[in-house]
């Protein structure tokens, strides 16, 4: 869930290799698109230092340019060494937040 004009986080959990490893030394860019396909945000996603887990935060300077109700995906792509292990895309849904979120 993305609340426009607010900052967001970008979480990825639990990456592992084909082994099913952990991976904690990965590049990890997440690139979010609108429902035409063009790239409208692209970030680079930091490994939290154990568990597989990164993440990064897309700004409020972003998102306040988002429509509520808009069709928008977050692709992600995690590579080590520049071999690629996993790639994701997730819709998105897009909101104002209200007063109790």
């Amino acid at each position: 869930m993305i609340y426009i004009g607010c900052s967001t986080q970008a979480r990825f959990i639990g990456l592992t290799d084909l082994t099913g490893a952990l991976v904690n030394n990965a590049s990890v860019v997440a690139t979010l698109f609108d429902g035409d396909g063009n790239s409208i945000y692209s970030l680079t996603l930091v490994s939290t230092g154990s568990g597989g887990n990164y993440t990064g935060t897309i700004p409020a300077s972003v998102t306040q340019e988002l429509e509520a109700g808009g069709t928008y995906t977050l692709n992600v792509v995690s590579s080590v060494v520049g071999v690629q292990v996993d790639e994701r895309n997730e819709q998105v849904q897009v909101t104002y937040r209200g007063l109790n979120q």
